[in-house]
């Protein structure tokens, strides 16, 4: 059977004679033995320069195409149409950059070139994925001081050229909002742009495709690995052996993305990634005992985070693993559950499903993530065995967990386990779905969790899985499916009815997302499941490459003293988090006391008190409690433990008491539906917080004020206490945090019916309320940021089931979480475009204590990697109106690395003295902000000028005149020099002089002190 080549959706893959593809590392049809084909692609075809020999006096020039990736493969060289005049003495490299780092990435000559035509230049492969952004550029040097170049102006003002796996994206469409038709003069990153000109510099790209074929169908999942650290290729299978045929001979090769074998013939070899980051093609051939032999190509994604590694994989489109809209609670007749919901990684997963019409049912796994934006990737396909599939045609009806009163409320603990998944050693923790397809049509999701219990990781996300089942109102199969109970009744969703239960079980399946269908009478529940606010945060986190883990509700609820938080950073939960147990709120408390940083992107958070029982092996309680002993009618005061508020007074003594804005900074005052604007005002300093570093909200002159996108409040939100409210309901909030920021201030009247005027169970009068986002210090040095509303992740990404009206996606807004993320040590490795890495800023010490302050730096204006070839001293003047502790300096760091080790410097300007001297290193991570610690902090006294000084060959710089100075900390304590006396000076030499560098630049050089007040 021959194998042709076919494109999908702008994506190649091999197809039969038939046309049947080969699809996510899976053989699914046959074909013959030879290699898979492959094509060399460039951007331009037949476009033309205006001009084709432009001549101009210039020693060094670097001029350079943004190309745009849309099918992964590798680039294998590049190109440029050479001038029709070659200068005398002019050459010409060319070089390949990361666009979005700025990072080079390869370099050679081009050697006795051909005037007027395409010169093509070879080098080794680099690997690209999806959505990878680069720049084609050529270095011009002139050594008569001449250069030439064919060009064409707004070649990319209008539209962008796109050839296959190929685009120049329109000017004003390039990630990094620099413009496409790039320049720089000197041999650097080329970072500026004019008129959108084309200068016909170009890549090779290949397509590497991935499939397989042979006489075999082979299975084998992609997988991810750190940069640099080994994985297993176990798991290749042939899903079509005769009886008694097995697999006999292997043989592996890597065919592109670098990286090692630790043997080629065994069944399970180790590959060993190299570093940095990309995705490698791994080709296994394999023979059987029958003497059948198929190959089959599987990617191995690396990067210096396994989340990052993971999502450089490619997904699968949403319309395969998701639900339709009309079923998105999933079909009546088939359900099923995660015994447990989370399982850790070295565990197995239990499913219990059951089936009510007997036609057979099959299921994929699939993991959620970016995914290039597809949102979730392929895992395995699971099979249930005849016996499984007869038990999950015979499950039980559903028992009542209640064990006080006659209120019914559902529990499928006696199901049978109906399937097994065991994961592979290598699996990363996250979010699973395993999508249950009936046989003749129609599917449900068993959502479930898989931690990593023993890895230390940055962050640790919490999904909203308590309140998931305070609104799950499943009641059985068929006809039942929406007919049971909750803690609210039924699907008319209140919490006042007498028939409302006490007790909700996780032994159940979960329906809340089907309030999202059309027409579909479930109160306000299209919040209160995972695809509204929750999937949206972990897309825009697993896309950005932050260092991730996950583990639930259920989890937090079996660890009383935190210690599963023990081993990250930070840790965040998200969405519609309102149900908490009394031993969740203590483990995030005392993982908060012990210096963990708490991110809370959910509002209604931490409302109702939960106590657990009938606990399983892993002391996670199965069955919880909440009598929601704040509604008076429910008179269930006597209970031994309190399941009201958190806030409710009437708690005393029995864990009541204990309002939730102590932990998270905020705290729930308006119902809803309510949708509205978050908004930060200039007045007030709201908008000087380091929140909205790098963004529009930094630029705000007195009187303006930035609003968000009309949902981002809602669908409930919060106040930040009493104050903050004209309400009754203020009596019950605690006071602020003495310390606490706002980066936020909006005030909206809100009707009766909405605004909370009690402990939590009354609305009964209109008023106002004032939303602040909160960022108070917790212990030992941790910051809590409050979102104060449910809707935060509509800023960030718009993948959610449930949005009225239009996007609500915000750069503002995704920039600040990244700027937050990275203030609490979780800093992005794959930054979406658009967006900047931030250095962190530490926002209190010592519990609030004391300060330290700095000022902020946008990206450099002028040049991010300026080379000058030698070694110059580059300082800027400060002063202080406060004495200090001058502990570091901020520095920029180009994406080249520049030619030896620089050195931070300190000068006492008045006194022309040096004061300070120390080489250091810089990270790995480039085109950035670094901070250096001084190794002894060098005291500072009120009213002396200082010079923070870098010695170095490569640079970055912005005009002084495009800056508003003086440059001045948060406190204005610490600010730049301005008026008579000269920002920025430079001096050229190998050594680094005892008196500062006196020679005057009309430049500012991306310096500055960080400096400690107490």
């Amino acid at each position: 059977m021959a194998v042709a080549k076919v494109r999908q959706g702008g994506a190649w893959a091999l197809a039969d004679a038939a046309g049947k593809a080969w699809v996510g590392g899976m053989a699914v049809g046959y074909g013959p033995d030879d290699e898979t084909p492959t094509e060399t692609v460039s951007l331009f075809t037949d476009q033309t320069p205006a001009n084709p020999s432009w001549s101009e006096p210039n020693s060094a020039l670097t001029l350079g195409t943004v190309i745009n990736v849309n099918t992964p493969g590798q680039i294998t060289g590049g190109r440029w149409l050479f001038p029709t005049t070659i200068p005398a003495g002019m050459t010409a490299t060319y070089v390949l950059y990361d666009n979005l780092t700025g990072a080079q990435l390869r370099r050679v000559p081009f050697s006795s070139p051909t005037a007027g035509a395409w010169n093509v230049v070879t080098f080794a492969p680099y690997p690209v994925e999806v959505g990878a952004s680069l720049v084609a550029a050529v270095y011009l040097a002139g050594a008569a001081g001449t250069v030439a170049y064919p060009f064409r102006g707004e070649l990319f003002a209008s539209v962008g050229i796109t050839n296959g796996p190929l685009t120049g994206p329109r000017s004003n469409d390039e990630p990094r909002i620099l413009g496409n038709g790039r320049y720089v003069r000197g041999d650097a990153y080329p970072d500026q742009s004019y008129n959108a000109t084309g200068y016909y510099v170009d890549v090779l790209h290949e397509a590497v495709v991935v499939g397989g074929g042979g006489d075999l169908a082979l299975v084998n999942p992609d997988r991810p690995v750190l940069s640099g650290q080994a994985v297993s290729l176990a798991g290749i299978a042939a899903t079509d052996l005769a009886g008694g045929e097995t697999l006999a001979s292997y043989s592996w090769s890597v065919r592109s993305g670098g990286g090692s074998l630790s043997s080629t013939t065994v069944a399970a070899p180790t590959y060993t990634a190299p570093a940095g980051a990309g995705v490698a093609v791994v080709r296994a051939t394999v023979t059987t005992s029958a003497g059948r032999t198929g190959w089959l190509d599987m990617r191995v994604g690396y990067a210096s985070t396994i989340v990052a590694a993971e999502n450089a994989l490619p997904g699968t489109a949403r319309s395969t693993w998701d639900l339709p809209v009309g079923e998105l609670g999933g079909i009546a007749s088939l359900q099923g559950f995660c015994d447990g919901f989370s399982i850790n990684r070295d565990e197995t997963a239990n499913f219990k499903i059951g089936q009510s019409d007997g036609v057979g049912w099959s299921a994929e796994l699939y993991r959620l993530g970016w995914y290039g934006g597809t949102g979730a990737r392929w895992y395995a396909t699971l099979t249930p065995s005849g016996p499984q599939l007869a038990a999950s045609q015979a499950q039980p009806a559903p028992a009542d967990v209640d064990p006080d009163t006659t209120l019914p409320s559902v529990d499928c603990a006696a199901w049978s386990t109906t399937l097994t998944w065991t994961p592979p050693a290598w699996t990363p923790s996250g979010v699973y779905v395993l999508r249950l397809n009936r046989t003749g049509g129609g599917a449900s999701h068993v959502m479930f969790v898989v931690r990593d219990d023993d890895r230390a990781a940055a962050l640790m996300m919490m999904p909203a899985d308590s309140t998931w089942q305070a609104y799950n109102a499943f009641g059985g199969l068929g006809a039942n499916l929406y007919g049971g109970n909750s803690l609210y009744y039924g699907v008319a969703v209140n919490q006042y009815h007498e028939d409302c239960a006490r007790y909700v079980s996780y032994n159940r399946p979960v329906v809340n997302r089907g309030a999202c269908d059309p027409g579909r009478s479930y109160g306000a529940v299209e919040w209160s499941n995972f695809f509204t606010a929750e999937f949206p945060m972990l897309r825009f986190v697993e896309r950005n490459g932050i260092d991730v883990k996950y583990y639930a509700c259920l989890d937090a609820a079996g660890d009383p003293d935190g210690e599963l938080l023990g081993n990250v950073g930070a840790a965040m939960f998200v969405g519609h988090n309102e149900y908490w147990s009394d031993n969740m709120r203590s483990g995030w408390e005392a993982a908060k006391a012990a210096g963990v940083h708490v991110f809370s992107s959910a509002g209604n958070e931490v409302f109702w008190r939960l106590v657990g029982s009938d606990a399983d092996a892993g002391g996670r309680p199965r069955t919880w409690e909440c009598y929601k002993s704040t509604i008076g009618s429910r008179g269930s005061l006597a209970r031994p433990e309190w399941t009201g508020t958190w806030r409710d007074p009437d708690g005393a003594g029995k864990g009541g008491d204990q309002p939730e804005n102590t932990l998270t900074g905020t705290i729930f005052v308006v119902n809803g539906p309510d949708l509205r604007s978050l908004v930060v005002p200039y007045d007030g300093g709201f908008s000087a917080s380091p929140l909205w570093r790098h963004t529009a909200v930094a630029s705000l002159t007195a009187g303006q004020v930035w609003t968000s996108p009309g949902q981002i409040l809602g669908f409930e939100w919060d106040t930040w206490g009493p104050d903050g409210t004209n309400s009754p309901g203020a009596a019950y909030l605690a006071d602020p945090h003495p310390d606490a920021v706002y980066a936020s201030s909006a005030t909206y009247d809100i009707p009766s019916g909405l605004l909370l005027t009690g402990p939590g169970d009354e609305y009964e009068a209109a008023g106002w309320a004032n939303h602040r986002l909160v960022i108070h210090p917790g212990g030992d040095g941790a910051i809590a940021f409050g979102a104060g509303t449910v809707n935060w992740a509509l800023g960030l990404d718009n993948a959610n089931t449930y949005q009225q009206g239009g996007d609500n996606t915000s750069p503002v807004l995704q920039q600040a979480t990244i700027n937050m993320l990275a203030d609490m040590g979780a800093e992005a490795v794959t930054l979406m475009p658009g967006l900047t890495l931030p250095t962190p800023v530490e926002w209190f010490d010592d519990g609030g204590s004391g300060s330290v302050e700095s000022w902020t730096m946008a990206t450099p204006a002028g040049s991010t990697d300026h080379n000058e070839g030698t070694w110059l001293t580059l300082g800027t003047r400060f002063a202080s109106t406060a004495d200090g502790s001058w502990t570091g300096m901020r520095v920029w760091v180009t994406p080249t690395a520049p030619a030896g080790s620089p050195r931070i410097v300190a000068y006492n300007d008045d006194t022309n003295t040096r004061i300070g001297l120390q080489t250091y290193t810089e990270p790995a991570l480039r085109g950035r902000y670094f901070d250096v610690e001084w190794d002894t902090p060098i005291p500072i006294v009120a009213g002396v000028t200082y010079m923070a000084a870098v010695h170095t060959t490569r640079y970055g710089y912005s005009a002084v005149t495009g800056l508003t100075l003086p440059l001045r900390s948060s406190s204005e304590r610490l600010y730049s020099a301005s008026g008579g006396v000269p920002l920025a000076e430079y001096r050229y030499g190998t050594e680094v002089n005892d008196a500062p560098p006196d020679d005057e630049s009309a430049n500012f050089f991306h310096v500055a002190p960080i400096v400690t007040y107490t």
